[in-house]
């Protein structure tokens, strides 16, 4: 320790021991105090005395703790900003996300709706033309009970699906087969390779 710095702690102490009633030691009034030299000459200007030193560097170290307790919350505000744009910008994605997932099922439903309405049209129009094809539709008569039924869609010799399919409507549309035995024979051919 420096003579000054020693000197200073010194007279720290008396003081400090006479504000709370003590008398200062014989020894210290034995030891000259030294008191360091000042460039001006004038150590009351250059020199604060200690109380005055405390409360210096405690007004100095409050407003460095308010300027350090400022940063920290003007962070923690803008770490708050960008997760609020953050979370606008996920919310902005998942609405954007669903909209999109909307549209498309929309889509697809309506493409569905225009599919089956194109199939129903087709069959009705090949419908059409296979009355058309057979020229005016005659009432075929009905096979009489005593005639053996020739069940031609059931034998596949060379006759491709459609054909025995249209065998087996016409069996059923003139009453030869029941409604259970055409949708079963039905069910059977489609149901082939």
């Amino acid at each position: 320790m420096s003579p000054s710095s020693e000197a200073k702690a010194r007279v720290l102490l008396d003081q400090k021991l006479l504000e709370l009633g003590s008398p200062a030691p014989s020894t210290s009034a034995a030891i000259p105090t030294v008191t360091p030299p000042t460039p001006s000459g004038n150590p009351e200007n250059t020199v604060l005395p200690p109380e005055e030193q405390l409360k210096a560097e405690a007004a100095a170290r409050r407003e460095r703790e308010k300027t350090e307790a400022e940063a920290a919350r003007q962070k923690i505000r803008e770490e708050q900003r960008q997760m609020e744009i953050e979370t606008k910008a996920q919310k902005a994605d998942a609405r954007a996300k669903a909209d999109l997932e909307k549209k498309m099922k929309a889509q697809a439903e309506k493409d569905a709706r225009l599919e089956a309405k194109a199939r129903e049209d087709a069959k009705k129009e090949a419908k059409k033309a296979r009355v058309t094809s057979n020229g005016p539709e005659v009432e075929q008569p009905k096979a009489k009970s005593n005639e053996p039924l020739v069940r031609t869609w059931e034998i596949p010799n060379g006759k491709s699906k459609e054909q025995r399919l249209a065998d087996l409507y016409d069996a059923y549309s003139r009453d030869l087969i029941s409604a259970s035995e055409y949708h079963r024979a039905r069910a059977k051919i489609v149901s082939e390779p």
